[in-house]
């Protein structure tokens, strides 16, 4: 009966799809009573998608399938409307071919479907455990032995001849974290004068992998880190030793499986009841090897609330090993609508960067580099995470990997909503019309862009456009107009030389990225008239600036990479809610207009400057002092001064600062160390005398120092319990500067990076040798790139 009900409610509503020519008077109120009908499915879908995997019931599974199928269909016929709708208002022609018979569907007989289905679900025994919020914090346990071999073998001087050690192994059985271990240890690190670390993916080429070692020779990559695990029998009470010692026994020694569930346990309360529950929903659910792995850690997808699922599923769109812009995943998040609302000041921006972090705290992902305020940067996927990944996109439509113009596509009806292209092809056979989401990604080899021209047109219902290494074009692609619906287009193109007028037809647009490009031409002013506009990236700093008039896009939060021009003192005061702002060019022309229209911008928190010629830094730092929001400054070009402000002028909540080509003639450092909050700090060619001081006391949260191109230094004094949370210094490129700063023996540093200094400076550097050894001999990590 519930096989026959469903079948009956998918074949009715898909009679609803019949294209038909009707007037758009009189279907409005149909299109909503579909969009309450929408929100009912997408309830019951939330609910079904947590307990699908309670049993191995394949009648439950079906379900779930045939209801989400039901609901992609709503939406395709809501957002249909939606976009013939909008071609009417913008004047376009054309008319809708609709849906004739929308309430015939009977609300008796979905509900009965419903109905069914809950009750199927909500009888299946077993309960999935809520995963932990887990740090990402790990020491290596269990493998010294290991790690003494290998260490004993890569040290041994009688070996003079080049050799690979190879690590083996399934996977998640902890052959990354060994060698990671090793690769970042200190000690082993001053045995050698080179190193590096690259990952290589399963596709690779042997060009692409000599580059990458080459890159990297001159930097060590900080520690990935992962779950902190203790010894059971110090953070377990006696009475849950039992339950304690089957957990481990289940995860079969895999140190990623023992993290997932170690974080699991420790959100429940440590009582006989609790743990007992958890060790019998595990029983014969595991399988030997690898898959016993991939088992547990679906534990913790299957936990995610319904939104952060979408949100995860979202990693297939890259590529293997891919570090990831933590900013680009949340704008495609937004775009896609996978955020959850929150009342409060809070954006949603802000609520994608939480999601983030969840992700990262579940041990889902890993967060690869952090910025100045601590938010992720950067963030990866391990490659098992990525297979169960693009397995449960595959499983519910949520992606499709295109791999070859020949391949058999499936019919628009039970095709995926986002399609991902990474490698070259002639041709695109893809028909699902109803495409939310196109990636095309062939970065190695720069691919035609042929396999696409001529064909976006027919993706009317896009929401996302990512379009990389795009070589054979110099124009956008018409077709690109008619995507309405489009909310984030990213193109990269190496000869684009005009935004075109048409772009202001794509109302819903909220992230706008060009990148990689030559010199652009125009930009035409109808990009400012999108009001739903949030973030824009333009190329280069050769373009013209942005002539915004009087319709400024008010929801702007982000503009990088402008150049200055009399908008500065027009509409720049009106983007009241930029958060992050990137100029070039800047002259003393616009330094009046600029300082005014910064006092109005009270939610800025990022600015980089680039200036033209020289101009009165006063007048554009005192536009902060007053304000709480700025927390990075970049500021490049030289200042008719000569000479920075007082402190209390700066902006007191700056973290990160970075001058470049100041051309100071007195020490900065006076003014720079009095910044409470300051954990950044760099400066490149910014300072022209011979002496250098920094004060005692000076720079108590500063966390790194990078000293770059000081032609003129000469003597360099640090005073006591000065820069006492300093980590890294890097000093680079200062020719005459004859020693290591006597203070620094006081300063416990991690890092030390000497890089293009006088032989004769770093003699003094050698390790138990030199002069200046005693000066750093408590530092672990000193390296000469």
């Amino acid at each position: 009966m519930a096989d026959a009900a469903v079948g009956s409610l998918v074949r009715k509503l898909g009679d609803l799809l019949v294209q038909e020519a009707i007037n758009l008077h009189g279907v409005s109120d149909q299109v909503e009573w579909l969009k309450r009908e929408l929100e009912t499915m997408q309830c019951f879908l939330k609910d079904a998608e947590a307990k699908k995997n309670n049993g191995d019931d394949e009648r439950v599974k079906n379900w779930v399938t045939k209801m989400r199928d039901i609901a992609f269909e709503a939406e395709d016929i809501i957002d249909t409307f939606m976009y013939y709708t909008l071609r009417r208002q913008q004047g376009q022609p054309g008319c809708i071919g609709f849906i004739k018979r929308l309430r015939e569907l009977s609300r008796v007989e979905k509900y009965m479907a419903f109905l069914i289905l809950v009750q199927l679900i909500n009888t299946k025994s077993g309960e999935i455990p809520i995963l932990p919020q887990l740090r990402d914090d790990i020491d290596m346990v269990g493998f010294d032995d290991e790690k003494k071999k290998i260490v004993l073998e890569l040290v041994n001087e009688e070996k003079t001849n080049r050799s690979v050690i190879s690590i083996v192994g399934m996977g998640g059985l902890g052959k990354t974290t060994l060698a990671k271990n090793i690769y970042n240890d200190h000690e082993e690190k001053r045995s050698f004068d080179i190193f590096a670390w690259v990952i290589i993916s399963q596709e690779y080429t042997i060009h692409e992998v000599l580059k990458r070692i080459s890159s990297k020779i001159s930097a060590t990559p900080s520690a990935d880190t992962i779950q902190d695990l203790s010894d059971i029998e110090t953070c377990c009470p006696t009475s849950l030793l039992d339950y304690a010692h089957q957990l481990v026994q289940r995860c079969g020694g895999l140190p990623l499986a023992l993290v997932v569930l170690g974080g699991l346990v420790s959100t429940k309360p440590q009582t006989q009841d609790a743990w007992h529950k958890i060790v019998d929903s595990m029983k014969g659910q595991f399988v030997e090897g690898g898959k016993r792995c991939l088992k547990i850690l679906a534990l913790s997808y299957n936990d995610l609330p319904y939104y952060l699922k979408s949100c995860f599923l979202y990693f297939g769109c890259f590529k293997e090993d891919e570090k990831i812009p933590a900013k680009t995943l949340v704008r495609l998040w937004l775009a896609e609508g996978f955020l959850p609302k929150k009342n409060g000041t809070t954006t949603e921006e802000e609520i994608g960067f939480d999601c983030l972090e969840e992700l990262a705290q579940r041990c889902l992902i890993q967060v690869t580099k952090r910025k100045y305020d601590d938010s992720a940067k950067r963030c990866q996927i391990h490659d098992l995470l990525r297979d169960m990944c693009i397995s449960e996109a595959k499983e519910s439509r949520f992606l499709k990997l295109y791999k070859n113009d020949a391949e058999d596509c499936m019919t628009t009806a039970n095709a995926a909503r986002r399609l991902i292209i990474f490698n070259e092809i002639e041709t695109l056979n893809y028909s699902n019309s109803k495409l939310r989401g196109l990636f095309y990604d062939k970065s190695d080899n720069l691919p035609p862009f042929r396999a696409l021209k001529g064909q976006l047109g027919k993706f009317k219902l896009l929401k996302v456009l990512f379009l990389l290494a795009i070589s054979d074009i110099s124009e956008f692609p018409s077709e690109i107009k008619s995507l309405i619906h489009l909310r984030y287009l990213e193109f990269h193109s190496v000869n684009l030389k005009e935004v075109p007028s048409w772009i202001g037809h794509l109302r819903n647009l909220q992230t706008f990225i060009l990148s990689y490009g030559g010199r652009l031409e125009k930009i035409s002013d109808s990009l400012w008239t999108i009001g739903n506009l949030r973030h824009v990236c333009l190329p280069t700093s050769t373009g013209p600036p942005p002539n915004m008039r009087n319709n400024v896009p008010k929801n702007l939060q982000i503009l990088e990479w402008v150049n200055a021009g009399s908008w500065i003192g027009n509409a720049l005061p009106k983007l009241t809610n930029l958060r992050k702002l990137k100029i070039c060019n800047v002259s003393n022309d616009h330094a009046n207009a600029l300082s005014s229209s910064l006092q109005k911008l009270g939610r800025l928190a990022s600015l980089s400057i680039e200036i033209g010629d020289e101009i009165p830094l006063d007048n554009i730092i005192t536009a902060f002092s007053n304000q709480h929001c700025p927390k990075k400054l970049f500021l490049k070009g030289s200042l008719n001064h000569k000479q920075l402000p007082l402190n209390d002028v700066f902006p007191q909540q700056l973290v990160k600062l970075f001058l470049m080509f100041s051309k100071l003639e007195q020490d900065p450092m006076a003014t720079l160390g009095k910044l409470p909050c300051l954990k950044y700090l760099k400066l490149y060619d910014a300072y022209e005398g011979k002496q250098m001081i920094c004060s005692a006391a000076g720079f108590p949260q500063l966390l790194s120092l990078t000293i770059l191109v000081f032609d003129q230094l000469e003597e360099w004094h640090i005073e006591d319990k000065t820069m006492p949370r300093l980590k890294s210094l890097w000093i680079i490129n200062c020719k005459r500067l004859k020693m290591i700063p006597e203070g620094l023996k006081n300063v416990s540093l991690h890092r030390l990076v000497v890089s293009l200094m006088p032989e004769e400076f770093k003699t003094r550097m050698k390790e138990n040798t030199g002069e200046d050894w005693y000066k750093i001999q408590h530092v672990p990590n000193i390296s000469f790139p």
